[in-house]
């Protein structure tokens, strides 16, 4: 099973080559850089304007057949049906699903919503069922998503990631988001796409990983947050901190997650401070652009001072 774009351009992506196995695959960036133009393209609900997209080597635009199999959660279409129990058994019909509306909600914990009406439903209640019809597909071939875990209190996080792996064994699922965290949650690479084309992929979505030059900054929330900053201070992975007195949290900064971590984690259990939580602090999709941006200037501004420098005239 695989997914394959041979420089696939629609709307605001640009040539996109890619080629996924059964696995999840994590897109970084805003629906602004492309991404839910990305995910039309793969679903099958446009065609290409140039190159090829292509499941098993079928164009998803052209066979009904192949749409069938796939799951998508990411556009914000109304459901017309009286009851959303009437909705998710049109929706299951299309995806040949043998499942019952009942056993596909409660396995996730929203069978409540099927006697509700669909104009009762909050915008974040109508991506959690939409995810949860995508999810209850029995063998898809591929699973499209936008902010996976974006359903507010709808649905349990770990019961979403959990299904969402167990699809991942046999289909390719595409996670579109803009939460550099939320990419770290669902796994440990994640491609960056930004203005239509995909720049470059990351392993383990750091600070550094995504804006080149920033340090690493993990929060440390824990019940004895002072005694904690004390002893950080005098670490030498530790570069900078941030807390406020009577807080329960701090927040530390290193050149490397992984010596920052370990310094964290060695206090904790040596001293027995034990941390309630640990947490990356990541930069949002404008701080990425904004280091990118910079570099480039950068770049630029060196290679034109060079070439100049060079002919030994003046800019």
């Amino acid at each position: 099973m695989t997914l394959k774009l041979e420089g696939a351009s629609h709307g605001r992506i640009v040539q996109i080559s890619l080629e996924l196995a059964p696995g999840i695959c994590v897109i970084v960036g805003s629906p602004g850089d492309g991404t839910l133009d990305l995910l039309e393209l793969c679903a099958g609900d446009v065609a290409p304007l140039r190159g090829r997209v292509q499941i098993d080597g079928e164009a998803p635009h052209r066979s009904p057949r192949l749409r069938r199999a796939l799951g998508s959660a990411y556009a914000d279409v109304p459901f017309e049906e009286k009851l959303v129990r009437d909705a998710v058994i049109r929706r299951f019909a299309i995806q040949e699903c043998r499942t019952s509306p009942e056993s596909a909600l409660a396995r996730f914990g929203i069978e409540s919503l099927l006697a509700r009406t669909p104009a009762s439903l909050t915008a974040s209640e109508r991506h959690a069922l939409r995810l949860v019809i995508a999810l209850s597909i029995e063998q898809p071939k591929a699973l499209l998503f936008c902010e996976p875990l974006a359903f507010g209190g709808s649905l349990d996080t770990s019961v979403v990631l959990d299904a969402i792996r167990q699809r991942a064994e046999g289909a390719v699922v595409v996670c579109a988001t803009a939460s550099p965290r939320v990419a770290a949650l669902l796994s440990p690479e994640a491609l960056l796409l930004e203005n239509g084309r995909i720049n470059r992929g990351t392993l383990a979505p750091t600070r550094p990983a995504f804006t080149p030059g920033a340090p690493a900054c993990i929060r440390i929330e824990c019940a004895h947050a002072e005694l904690m900053a004390e002893a950080l201070t005098r670490h030498p992975a530790v570069s900078g901190l941030c807390w406020q007195r009577g807080d329960v949290f701090l927040v530390a900064e290193g050149r490397e997650v992984e010596a920052l971590s370990n310094a964290i984690l060695s206090l904790s259990v040596e001293r027995q401070w034990w941390i309630s939580q640990l947490t990356q602090v990541l930069p949002d999709p404008v701080e990425i652009r904004a280091s990118q941006a910079a570099l480039a200037r950068a770049a630029y501004e060196t290679t034109h001072h060079g070439v100049h420098g060079g002919r030994g005239g003046n800019p």
